[in-house]
């Protein structure tokens, strides 16, 4: 039995944005909230929620 290579491309392209998105996203959320006086709070914040979110969709 053949592996369908488009399938399988798919499959490891999927997996590698999904654990892109789960190392990020806290990480961001780390800094983030580490630094509540910085000017970037708000805009980390809400990228990093945006990558969590995105996690929990991908994966």
């Amino acid at each position: 039995m053949k592996t369908d290579k488009e399938v399988l491309r798919r499959g490891i392209r999927y997996m590698f944005i999904t654990a892109f998105l789960m190392f990020t996203g806290p990480s961001l959320l780390y800094v983030a909230l580490t630094n509540e006086e910085k000017p970037l709070y708000i805009p980390l914040l809400i990228l990093s929620l945006i990558l969590c979110i995105g996690a929990i969709v991908m994966g």
